[in-house]
Order: structure tokens, then sequence, then C-alpha cells
């Protein structure tokens, strides 16, 4: 949290506005690194030099994410920070960034305010992020999201359905959705409100297998779940552009396999 305060407050000391995302868990957490979107694309490496000469050093540089690590904890425990250009996993812009930036405020961590996303904006992410890029739910998942709907009243809820439309990510948020009601249904016996007010208007909850819900998590998503998801977000003419580059940027013929095989279980 010290080396996340710093960061952001470097960045303000030279008037660089930027978003703390997929970090701050809404309960105590083992941070693996630090992930700063910079809202401002032409601000993009500034921030990067500013960083670096900060004492931060650059450890990869990608299309649209720079990775700095702190080298005060080099031998103790590697922080990691990344520095994004977009909401992206590698050249796959995943959320269009200008569509998030009226849902921002500020968190406290260690008596500074912290410009994060708010809790329907957060949400959002940690879901496309989940679906998009790491191909599974987490029990981390399931709980922030619980926390997130809990802190949202209804203006919130509906700013959060309107930019998952917005997004092209109804059907990968009606499933992920989904799992978490039936996930709550098995653990408690019900499922809690907010997860049915915001499944209503997307269409309800998805059919999945029963047995899936009894396992332990992490889930990873049945390659047709993730068609669907790639399908829909390729209604989105941001994500069609990167996913261009995507397969440019692809560095083994193993990761462009996966994903045309992919889009091949489309034609099935």
């Amino acid at each position: 949290m010290n080396v996340l305060c710093d960061v952001c407050k470097t960045l303000e000391e030279h008037s660089l506005s930027y978003i703390v995302f997929k970090t701050l868990r809404p309960f105590r957490e083992e941070v693996a690194d630090i992930d700063a979107l910079i809202p401002d694309g032409d601000d993009f490496e500034d921030a990067i030099s500013i960083l670096s000469s900060r004492g931060y050093v650059i450890m990869e540089r990608g299309l649209y994410c720079t990775t700095l690590m702190d080298p005060r904890y080099r031998f103790t425990t590697e922080i990691m920070i990344d520095i994004y250009k977009e909401v992206s996993a590698g050249p796959l812009i995943y959320l269009d960034k200008n569509l998030l930036l009226g849902c921002i405020e500020y968190l406290n961590v260690n008596g500074y305010g912290v410009r994060v996303f708010k809790p329907e904006a957060e949400l959002l992410t940690l879901m496309a992020h989940s679906l998009l890029k790491e191909g599974k739910i987490t029990l981390a998942d399931y709980l922030s999201t619980l926390h997130y709907l809990c802190q949202m009243d209804n203006h919130a809820i509906d700013r959060f359905i309107g930019l998952a439309k917005r997004m092209r990510t109804t059907y990968g948020v009606r499933y992920f959705l989904t799992l978490v009601a039936y996930l709550h249904k098995v653990a408690h016996g019900f499922i809690p409100d907010k997860v049915i007010e915001v499944l209503r208007p997307l269409g309800g909850p998805i059919s999945v297998s029963g047995s899936l819900l009894y396992r332990e998590l992490p889930y990873c998503y049945d390659d047709r779940v993730l068609v669907k998801v790639y399908l829909e977000k390729l209604g989105d003419p941001l994500f069609r552009r990167s996913l261009a580059m995507t397969f440019r940027w692809a560095s083994s013929r193993k990761s462009i396999a996966r994903l045309v095989n992919r889009f091949v279980m489309m034609e099935r």
C-alpha cells in the first residue's frame, strides 16, 4: 500500500491523471501487483518516464502496458506496477476506458485519497478480466462481486447494466452472475436480491451444469461460453480492431491456435 500511494502521489505531483483498478479488493488481500490506468493516452509515456526517474525499474514493455518494479523490495517480495494505456490483456482491449471515466471516486488508502473506479465500473472490469483475460472465476472474484453489489444503489445498478450493454458484455456478465447466484444458493440456501435485480434486465440466469457448482473454485470457463463472450464482443469496434492486432502480436503458434479453435467452434 505504501508503494501504491507513492506511485499515485508521484503521478499527481506531475499533474498526470490515473485510475487504480483491479488492485484494491473490498476486503484485505495480498496484492500481486498494482494496476494503474492512464486515461489520457498522451500521458502514458510521460508516466513511465516519471516513475522511472523516481527509481522504479522497467521490467517489460507491451503495446498498452508497461511493467515496472520497485527495487527496494527486490529481495523480499517483488512488487510490480503495471501502467496501462488501455484496459487490455496484451494487445487485446477488452473494455473501452472512455465509457468508464464517468465512474471515478477516491478511496482512502493509508490516509491518502487514491483515484479508483466506482463499484459498478470496477465490478464490470473484474468480470471482463475474469472472462477475457483469465478464463476463470476465483473465490476472490465471487466475494468481490457480492461486496460491490452491496455497495451499489439502484442508480449504480442501472449504470452497471448500461455499461455492460454498451461494452457488449451482456452474455458474459449474465454467465458470471449466474455462477455467483448458484454458488450463493449452494453455500447459503438463497440468492441475494441484488444478484437477481441485476440478472433480470440482462435476460436472467443461464443454465449451467449442476455438478460444476460442487467443485472447488476456481472454475475455468467452458470454451463454448468463451466463444459466445467473444461473439458478442465482436460488436464492439474497439475490441474488433484490437483483436486483429492480437493475431499479429501473438507470441506463439499455440496462442494463435487456441484463439482460432474457439472461433471454429462457432460453426459447429
